[in-house]
């Protein structure tokens, strides 16, 4: 079962902001980065008109002298109430780049979501699409290979390697990330 790749184009339209969000993710899953929601607009009423998505990597990451001072200033706070390892200190590299990737609809008067702007450019890798899913390691002697590192070895071995991934696989693919942004 071969499905049809994910696009998106500018004046797209969504029959409701979660098909919009909904679409966008999987775009993103297709094409090796993720996406979190960001700025919204809201009508008198209160109901969202207007949503963003952006990249992940998108924003600065704050400078280590910040994250002290913001450890520090949480730590007076709550009086030494938290553990030095919740102090708000992150001991991983910020994924941040100031990626400018971004896809921005807005509700219209028939009740669909129009994409209004759409910047597709990214300043950071893509990740691969076997990368996107964490595969548990599996020990063999000395060296620990992933199942994927595994399988892939295997087929090279028997002559059934294929550099792409067949339509079944990717139809699979797409229904398990699915199914995770379901839970």
């Amino acid at each position: 079962m071969a499905t049809e790749k994910c696009t998106l184009i500018p004046e797209q339209l969504f029959e409701s902001q979660e098909t919009f969000i909904a679409h966008v993710k999987r775009f993103a899953v297709e094409n090796g980065f993720n996406v979190r929601l960001d700025d919204v607009e809201r009508d008198k009423g209160g109901a969202i008109r207007k949503r963003d998505i952006v990249c992940s990597s998108e924003g600065a990451p704050r400078g280590k002298d910040a994250k002290r001072e913001e450890s520090a200033r949480r730590s007076e706070e709550t009086e030494g109430a938290r553990s030095v390892a919740h102090s708000g200190a992150h001991r991983r590299k910020s994924m941040k780049t100031g990626c400018r990737w971004l896809a921005r609809a807005s509700r219209q008067p028939s009740g669909m979501w129009k994409m209004i702007m759409l910047r597709l450019e990214h300043n950071h890798p893509l990740a691969a699409r076997y990368d996107l899913v964490p595969i548990p390691a599996i020990r063999t002697g000395e060296t620990s290979l992933s199942a994927a590192a595994l399988a892939a070895r295997s087929a090279v071995e028997n002559g059934t390697y294929q550099a792409a991934p067949s339509p079944e696989f990717r139809a699979l693919f797409l229904q398990m990330m699915a199914a995770c942004t379901d839970l």
